[in-house]
Formats: structure tokens, sequence, C-alpha cells
């Protein structure tokens, strides 16, 4: 398999976000994977604090997954203990995605988790396909 991008690409930035849920919830952590154009790699993320009102509300809010946990696995209280504040993800984040094309393999997620209010981040996602390859030129 073959992969080519124009010679002045820079660098493609995969991002993917995690969320509580996928009905209902919100971003809890954003990821990213630089990938420059030397074939050079540089990953990051950082786990995304819960606004106050969510916090005082989780013993009642059904926009925690349970299920979602278990695939991710982060907790609430590793949110609690671990997590920055949504504005300094999205100052991180930017800083991180300057002159970079942004790719997902969920750009529907993705995106929808980018955009909610807590999160605004705006830029777009452009969606790929990841196959197994059989050999790697």
């Amino acid at each position: 398999m073959k992969i080519s991008f124009p010679d002045n690409l820079g660098k493609i930035t995969f991002v993917d976000l995690e969320a509580s849920s996928l009905y209902g919830g919100w971003p809890i952590e954003l990821g990213f994977a630089h990938l420059f154009d030397d074939g050079t790699i540089q990953s990051g993320a950082w786990l995304i604090y819960p606004d106050q009102d969510w916090v005082e509300d989780w013993d009642y809010w059904t926009g925690w997954s349970l299920e979602s946990e278990t695939i991710h696995g982060i907790s609430k209280e590793l949110l609690l203990d671990q997590g920055i504040a949504a504005q300094k993800v999205v100052e991180h984040f930017e800083a991180e995605i300057a002159e970079t094309l942004l790719v997902s393999d969920a750009p529907a997620y993705d995106q929808g988790w980018i955009r909610q209010p807590a999160l605004i981040i705006n830029r777009f996602c452009i969606p790929f396909r990841l196959s197994r390859p059989t050999s790697l030129e």
C-alpha cells in the first residue's frame, strides 16, 4: 500500500476524541498524532476536565455510559484527577494543529465532539479509511 501526499504538505494530524457516551455525552479526551513529511511521528492527548455542572449532576446525569467507559478506559475519577479545563485543551490543541491537515477515522463523531460549546475548534476533519495492508512499499 502506498499513500502519497503533496510534497509541500508538511504534516498531517490524525485526531481522535473519546466521549462520556456516544449519545447525549460530552468530549472527555482529545488525542492527536502528527505525521511529518520526513516520516517522524509526534503524539499527545489531553483529558478534558468536565464542566462544574456535569460534576455536580453525575449521580443523576444520563450522559455517562459505563459501556463507553469500558471501551476507552477513562473513568470519572481519572477525569477529576488528571483532566484539564476544556478551554486549556482548546488552546493546547490549536497550537499543535497550526498549518496541518486534520484527518479522522470517524469525522462525523469527532467533528460533533470538537464543535461542542465547551470545546470549539474551528477546523474540519477530513474523513479517511484505514485498511490492513498485505505489504508495505
